[in-house]
């Protein structure tokens, strides 16, 4: 069962591996160009202090790559649990229990879910109490439609009544629970590429402004009565930096916009940070 992945010790490992290699780059840099003077590798990371951008990226890396597995692991619970609940109606209407039905469906391929399930057929065999294996269920499985839908097979096992009504109710709110699911997704679209071109073009304004409107003035040496010398350089730091908490504030808010959990949007961070990189890389006039 690859459920243990996705705990909250794993979790935290991963972020906490993710802060430590941040912290690494930032003291790295910091050495290497702040106190031996060592030209920056990377163009237009003139700083140390640009190396941030950098720091995010691999802060991002092993929470992203967590959290597309337990991504892969949800696709795969919802796309075979429709299956799974139309196979299960059709061995009870064919007069099996739904604990027999699921014995007979354990052999399937369900993806992960059909390991799942051969697990808990296998605890239930040993005479596990159902009390017992609904817990396991909430451990094992968390996905609150799936463990839901197996506790429920298991209250009507024990409850006995109309359980093919049951079972045919249990999978019109699984395909419909889905099927909202599905259009909550389409309607953000549009608010997610909204985040992602204001950043974008955030990004692409200072650098003019930057380049072309600074670095100018200073080229001419005279600038507006009353403003005080311009620090071009201080100038470009401050505006990259401004765009770097843009990225972490609006990717976490994408996260939760999507799926209600921040956590959700740092791969977001991610794609966004490094949007920058590759933009001061190889774009970038004066950032």
């Amino acid at each position: 069962m690859v459920v243990d992945t996705f705990d909250r010790s794993t979790t935290v490992k991963s972020i906490a591996a993710g802060f430590a290699g941040a912290v690494v780059v930032l003291l790295i840099s910091y050495l290497a160009i702040e106190v031996e003077r060592v030209p920056s590798p990377i163009p237009g990371l003139k700083s140390w202090q640009d190396y941030v951008v950098i720091a995010i990226i691999v802060a991002a890396i092993p929470y992203t790559v967590l959290d597309a597995l337990r991504s892969f692991w949800i696709r795969s619970i919802e796309s075979n649990l429709p299956r799974l609940l139309a196979d299960v109606e059709g061995m009870v209407e064919g007069g099996l229990s739904p604990v027999m039905a699921l014995r007979h469906v354990a052999g399937k391929a369900y993806g992960v879910l059909g390991r799942e399930i051969a697990g808990i057929v296998a605890l239930l065999s040993w005479g596990y109490p159902y009390d017992t294996v609904k817990g396991i269920i909430d451990a094992r499985i968390p996905h609150s439609g799936a463990s839901l839908s197996l506790k429920l097979l298991l209250d009507a096992e024990e409850g006995g009544g109309d359980i093919r009504s049951a079972v045919r109710s249990l999978r019109g709110y699984v395909r419909e629970t889905m099927a909202l699911k599905k259009e909550m997704y389409s309607t953000t679209r549009i608010q997610i590429f909204v985040i992602y071109l204001a950043l974008i073009v955030f990004l692409y304004i200072s650098d003019v402004i930057v380049s072309t409107f600074l670095a100018g003035v200073v080229r001419a040496g005279t600038a507006p009565m009353g403003v005080v010398p311009i620090n071009v350089d201080m100038t470009r730091r401050l505006f990259f930096h401004m765009y770097l908490a843009e990225v972490v504030l609006g990717g976490l808010a994408i996260g939760k916009l999507t799926t209600g959990s921040v956590g959700s949007g740092v791969k977001h961070v991610l794609v966004l940070a490094g949007i920058g990189l590759l933009y001061i890389m190889f774009f970038a006039g004066g950032m």
